[in-house]
């Protein structure tokens, strides 16, 4: 999602950046499902018979999810028959989240999201008959968060990923997504107190560290609190030297702080650097636009 600043003043109207993080969670959420179902298989598991089940359902789940990614109308179609075909039973859980992927994949956000609401509900509370693990059941609210979310319904994105984390406190990807929630409101100082959680739980993982220092320097600059957005890029280019999005976010900062130069050096390394990606777009976008006042 790029959020172009809005206050006012001529420098600050021009600028294009900030926070992208939820639409690439949201495309690996698509590719690395796969383990989910055979973790819920064995979660779900109160029949003899269901560990023997596990390997052909999680076989059956990543024929499904590989058409969905090739084909989504296909997909969809696969997971609808699967679904259809199965008598109440734990691949049903996996033939609905194939089909909500396939939903998302398309386009249709609204549905996909109350698909994946109705899919943690249909698990059951965590103490219920299911037996289902929080964490599982937080995972399907996320992603149905990340579907309202795409659906431009921020109110409900919000209410699923509170549940969520009410569900899992310990999922700092959660707390990101919701961070992007409050920021579309926003409600940046609520953004930057999730923020503040995740940073808190990726000790270990410079990659998803530089990430969210990133986000929460984008945040703070669209506070105008320009001295804590530069050490929040500064530590994410401390652990990720050429991180997209915090090369931008300096070159913003750097232009806010009336350093032409600095900028157009940065964002000129940027698009050098990653081509093609989200973040290259913006700063071409904010290169073209420094030409343009430079005449």
């Amino acid at each position: 999602m790029n959020m172009t600043l809005r206050n006012d003043g001529g420098k600050r109207r021009l600028m294009f950046g900030g926070i992208m993080r939820l639409f690439t969670r949201f495309i690996l959420v698509l590719v690395i499902v796969i383990p989910w179902v055979v973790a819920t298989v064995a979660m779900l598991g109160v029949a003899a018979g269901v560990a023997a089940q596990t390997i052909g359902a999680s076989e059956r789940y990543a024929n499904c999810m590989r058409q969905v990614r090739i084909d989504p109308e296909f997909g969809l179609e696969t997971a609808l028959v699967w679904r259809d075909d199965e008598k109440p039973s734990n691949d049903k859980y996996a033939a609905a989240h194939c089909e909500a992927v396939a939903l998302t994949r398309l386009g249709q956000y609204e549905t996909a999201a109350k698909r994946f609401e109705a899919l943690a509900a249909l698990m059951g509370p965590v103490d219920g008959r299911a037996g289902v693990l929080k964490a599982v059941r937080a995972e399907i609210l996320a992603q149905a968060g990340q579907a309202w979310f795409r659906a431009d319904q921020i109110v409900s994105a919000r209410a699923v990923q509170t549940a969520a984390i009410i569900l899992d406190s310990s999922n700092a990807e959660i707390r990101v997504d919701r961070a992007m929630t409050w920021a579309a409101d926003g409600a940046y100082w609520d953004a930057i107190d999730d923020l503040n959680v995740a940073i808190s739980m990726h000790k270990d993982t410079n990659q998803e560290n530089a990430d969210v220092y990133a986000l929460r320097a984008s945040a703070y600059r669209l506070l105008d609190v320009l001295s804590l957005a530069k050490q929040d890029v500064e530590m994410a280019l401390f652990l990720v030297p050429n991180n997209a999005e915090a090369l931008l976010e300096q070159g913003i900062i750097w232009r806010l702080s009336g350093k032409d130069s600095a900028a157009r050096k940065v964002w000129s390394r940027l698009v050098q650097l990653h081509d093609g990606t989200p973040a290259a777009v913006a700063a071409r976008k904010n290169l073209k636009k420094l030409g343009e006042e430079k005449k």
